[in-house]
This record gives structure tokens, sequence and C-alpha cells, in this order.
């Protein structure tokens, strides 16, 4: 590792140093090995279990269990067959079409649950209007229900038909349910689809209505299992307003490397910044336009921050806080009338890191920038990941470095593509694309 180092000329109590970088954003963020909370984020319980349900379809025949059909009827099968009015337990039925009850699949479909179902046929009669209805019986005033159904196609019926179902509430709700929604049928089996109709009850009862429309002769909808559910609302609870000072996240113990850092940035330059108990902060520097010759971006380096004697020594007080509301992190160490008190952040409207301290006792500050993920001053092939940084002398109290792109995968990606006719054409974004920082500080001077 090649290391670039600038120290204060004297025992300083107050620390000032920035760092300037030339490019974008990116969010390359390697999270402390301790939980990192959500910020500023809620988990909404529900207000509880579901309450008692006292709502039902009448006579509590929501499957047409109730009945047991024994007359002989089509097919043999024994079935409730009537071709104008009648009635079963709960439910009455109007209108000139069909209607029958079955208790074998054999030739209409197998019911979704129990022996019986409820045939809504287009008949044999042609067109026709055909109702079935009953009642939903306890209900809350003002509460919201859903009714719950299985509806399925009958083998042959009729393209575009379909059935409707709603509940007369003050504004009356329902929906259709189309033949084109349910899935085919083949030889009589059923293939049933759960439906729901959700309303808010506007009376004690109220009546659901099925109503079947069709044109032609042929075999309509079947449909089983009606049930009536209350709907249970996700309750917000009334919480007492608080600051986003309450979401700050805070560690009391220093870091032992990278993946425990905290994250930090101005939407274009991004940090990672730690503390280490040798008497280190350090941080690592992104940027979204930091891409290197073969695409990939990459760090604009490390940057380590060594203060003497050690105020983060195991034992001592020690907090790090990522303040919200300043974009800032705050760092705390020592005892009461020996502290140390460091801020880092990333300037909200300019690539400038700043680093600044105060000490209740003098201590001493060295910067370094670490270059510990590339070369230095070496140029490479682009079979190499990267190819070296650079680093400039450019006087005695800053050190400025950069990584310049001497070659470029895209035309190899081109190539890979089957664009080669357009290698002309499309620009090369990573060809002499330059990056990097410079590091000064207040009463610094540049060391080895």
């Amino acid at each position: 590792m090649r290391k670039f180092v600038l120290h204060a000329a004297d025992p300083l109590r107050v620390i000032g140093a920035l760092v300037s970088t030339g490019s974008s954003f990116i969010q390359t963020v390697m999270l402390k090995a301790r939980t990192l909370m959500l910020l500023a984020a809620t988990v909404v319980p529900f207000a509880g279990l579901s309450p008692a349900n006292a709502a039902q379809i009448a006579g509590g025949n929501g499957g047409f269990e109730t009945n047991t059909f024994t007359n002989p009827g089509f097919a043999g099968i024994q079935n409730l067959w009537e071709t104008t009015a009648g009635s079963a337990s709960g439910w009455t039925f109007s209108g000139t079409g069909r209607w029958f009850m079955r208790n074998d699949g054999a030739n209409s479909g197998a019911p979704q649950d129990g022996a019986n179902y409820l045939n809504l046929s287009l008949g044999d009669l042609g067109a026709f209007a055909f109702s079935a209805t009953t009642n939903i019986t306890g209900l809350t005033v003002g509460n919201t229900y859903a009714v719950e159904f299985y509806a399925s196609e009958r083998v042959g019926v009729t393209p575009g038909s379909r059935f409707s179902v709603s509940v007369n509430t003050t504004v009356p709700t329902g929906i259709n349910v189309l033949e084109a929604s349910l899935p085919a049928v083949t030889s009589g089996f059923s293939n049933y689809v759960k439906q729901t109709l959700t309303f808010v009850a506007t009376a004690t009862s109220h009546t659901l209505t099925l109503s079947n429309a069709g044109t032609g002769s042929g075999n309509g909808f079947l449909v089983d299992n009606f049930s009536v559910v209350p709907v249970v609302p996700v309750v917000v609870p009334n919480l007492p307003p608080g600051t986003l000072a309450d979401y700050n996240e805070v560690w009391t113990t220093p870091s032992t490397a990278s993946w425990e850092s905290m994250p930090l940035g101005n939407g274009e330059t991004s940090l990672n910044v730690w503390v280490e108990g040798n008497g280190d902060l350090l941080f690592y520097i992104g940027r979204s336009d930091a891409a290197s010759e073969v695409n990939t971006n990459i760090k604009l380096g490390r940057v380590r921050v060594k203060l003497t004697p050690n105020p983060f020594a195991t034992g001592q007080p020690f907090s790090q806080t990522l303040d919200l509301a300043t974009g800032r992190i705050l760092i705390n160490a020592g005892a009461t009338g020996a502290q140390t008190r460091l801020k880092v952040w990333v300037d909200a409207n300019s690539p400038v890191i700043r680093v600044t301290g105060d000490c209740d006792s003098p201590v001493s500050v060295e910067a370094s920038y670490e270059m510990d993920l590339r070369a230095l001053n070496t140029v490479a092939t682009i079979n190499d990941a990267h190819q070296g940084d650079y680093l400039l002398n450019d006087g005695a109290s800053a050190i400025t470095w950069y990584h310049r792109n001497r070659a470029s995968i895209r035309n190899s990606h081109l190539s890979e593509e089957g664009l080669t006719q357009s290698l002309n054409s499309i620009p090369d974004h990573l060809m002499n694309r330059t990056f990097g920082g410079r590091m000064s500080g207040t009463g610094m001077t540049r060391g080895g």
C-alpha cells in the first residue's frame, strides 16, 4: 500500500481539513455489522384480531347444502329444476330461465364445496332474464363487508355471457362476472375461481341478488359457497409527533473494519465512514461517474485521519451518530474534560468532503491518502482489471491524485453484441475519463 501523509506542524486543539473530489455518487455502502435500523420507518399493526362475525346468508345456506334434492331430473341426476319461479332454503328464484341444483358432477360439473351448487343456466329457452335473491343479515351499519363466493363456467357456455352480483345498499354495489374472466372447462367439469364483492352496510340487513344475462341457448355458470365476512381495517395509531433526531443511528463502540461503516453523501459523492480503536478515523470515497476502463465503478481511494494521543482507546466513552437533520456524522470520544469531537460531512452544493473537530486537550493530526485498491503510476493493458492511479507533486500543503482511463473495453463490448458497425457512431464514454481528489488541511504540510 502506498501512503501519502499530511502532518500538522504542531499539536492542535482545532482540526479542519477538506477533500475535494472530481466526479458523481455511487451508493456502494458497506453496513456496520451491528444492525442498522430502517430510518424513519414505522411498522403499523392491525387493530386486532377479526371481530366476531354475526353477518350471514339467510338460513346459513350460502353453500346450498340445507336442501336434499330427491326428485329425478335432467339426465337422471337428482336435482331441483324449475323454469319459472321457485325457492330453496333462504333463496328466492324468479324469471323465465332455468335454475337447478345438482349433487353430481357427471353432466354439469362438481360443487366447489359440499354436495350441491347453483347452476345459473342459460337454458334451452333462448334469451331470458333470471335472478336469485337472498338476504344478508346481522350487519352493523357503517361497517365494511365482503361477499365471497366461487364461480365457474359450464362447458359450452355462450361466449360473451355474464352474470352480476349486487347488494342493495343506499348506493347499490355490484360486480359483473364475465365468461371471458373464468377459465375454460371441458367435459362438464368445473374450474372455480374465488370472487369478492365489497360493500358498506347502510342497514342491518341487505338483499343479495344474482342476475344472469345471455343470448341464445346454451349452458351458463356454476356458483357455490357464498359467505359474508367483515373487512377488518388497518388502524393507524395517532402517534405523538416526533423529530428526525428520534431516528438518528448511534453507535457506542468503535468499528473494526470497513464493513462496519456508516454511509454518508450528498447525492453525488459518497462515503463509508468508520472509527477504529487505534485512534484512526477512516472513510472510502465513491462517486457515480468513477467508471474504470472495464466500466466498473471504483472507489476514489481511502482517507485515514490519525489522532495522537488516541481518543478512541478501549474503555473510553465513545459515540458515533449519523445525524439525519444535518447530514453529518458526529463522533464524540473521551471522558469529560478530555473529549475529542469530530464532524464529517459532504458539502450539499459541491463535491467537497469536510472533517472538522475540536479537542479539550492538544492532539497531533496526521491525514493520509491510501491507494490500497490499485497500483500507483503504472500503465497496464486492457486485460488488467484496472490501470494505475497518479499522484501530483503540486505543493507542500496538499495531496492530489487522479485515475485516468488510458484504455477502454467499449470496443470489445460492442463486438460481443454484434455492433461493430456502430464503433464510429457510439461515443466512448470510458476512454480518457479522469476522476480523483485533492486533500488539504489548515496548518498541515505534506509528508512522505
